[in-house]
């Protein structure tokens, strides 16, 4: 072997000192550790180097600031960014409230409303309130019914009326005022009871302003209740009434009747509420009909019916 090979050392690598045994001539020399041989040991073993990083110089660069968006953004919509001039120290995220939005090419008809987060979901009950606007259906015959107790009493209304002013059916003002001879005014009382019922006939066939004249209806009827009560003298016992007293109460009835009903549907007054569902003034017309029934017995009679 040469001298020259005996200096070298056997490297697999020239200046790569990888501690690998070779000879030396002087072992107590250490060889010389370079910058490359210390990076081929992280490459070959399969690890970055260690770098140093230096921070630049700071340079003042404009900021971008997003906009606060004011209505629902689909998922397309790119943010608004707004150039400033001034530094931004803090930025704010606002949240995007979005809609779902099914796609043209969607293969099924999505109907559905947007879901909506857990924590805003609440159970949505449907009441129906109609109001004074009653399905119609949901009434079921009750027009009907009204209908006719609203023509039976106008049809006797009328015709008790028009029997004694134009002395139909051997009647007349005159044979009315004999009937309440006994009385302290019978020649007024013949002619305000006529046409009470006659005003109160023509307006309820039609079912037009039903509380205002079922009130006078009421007053007319209360009226003959209490002179056919006068005229019996078997009292209060209702078996031995006679046919005059009979009927009397029983208009009185459906007149008090009709203005807690309504007119029904089937009636001039069909739009208004009081044809669907009659509230106070029904209370308050019944009050005032029978309160004038009483003060025209008092002034026109002027008798106690109970003796």
């Amino acid at each position: 072997m040469s001298d020259t090979s005996q200096s070298k050392p056997d490297r697999a690598i020239e200046g790569v000192d990888d501690e690998v045994p070779a000879y030396r001539p002087d072992k107590t020399t250490p060889l010389p550790r370079t910058e490359a041989a210390e990076n081929d040991i992280y490459q070959r073993t399969g690890r970055v180097a260690p770098q140093v990083i230096r921070p630049a110089e700071s340079e003042e660069q404009p900021t971008t600031a997003m906009e606060r968006p004011t209505d629902s953004l689909p998922e397309s919509a790119e943010p608004t960014v707004v150039e400033t001039s001034q530094p931004t120290t803090e930025l704010t995220a606002q949240p995007i409230e979005r809609q779902y939005q099914p796609s043209p090419e969607s293969s099924f008809d999505d109907t559905s409303e947007p879901l909506q987060s857990s924590e805003n979901v609440t159970t949505a009950t449907t009441v129906h309130d109609y109001g004074d606007d009653l399905p119609e259906y949901r009434r079921g015959t009750t027009d009907l019914g009204l209908l006719i107790l609203r023509v039976l009493l106008a049809a006797w209304l009328l015709v008790d009326s028009l029997g004694a002013f134009f002395g139909l059916g051997g009647g007349g003002i005159g044979a009315l005022q004999e009937t309440f001879s006994a009385y302290r005014e019978p020649h007024l009382l013949a002619i305000i009871i006529p046409s009470l019922e006659l005003a109160a006939g023509v307006f309820l066939l039609f079912g037009l302003v039903t509380p205002l004249f079922a009130g006078l209806a009421t007053v007319a009827t209360v009226f003959r209740v209490v002179h056919a009560y006068a005229q019996n003298p078997l009292g209060f016992n209702p078996f031995h009434w006679e046919a005059p007293l009979m009927l009397a109460v029983l208009l009185a009835s459906l007149a008090i009747a009709l203005q807690f009903t309504g007119p029904g549907l089937y009636s001039l007054d069909g739009g208004r509420s009081w044809a669907r569902r009659p509230l106070a003034s029904s209370w308050l017309f019944v009050v005032l009909g029978v309160a004038a029934a009483v003060a025209l017995w008092w002034f026109g009679a002027g008798t106690n019916p109970f003796n």
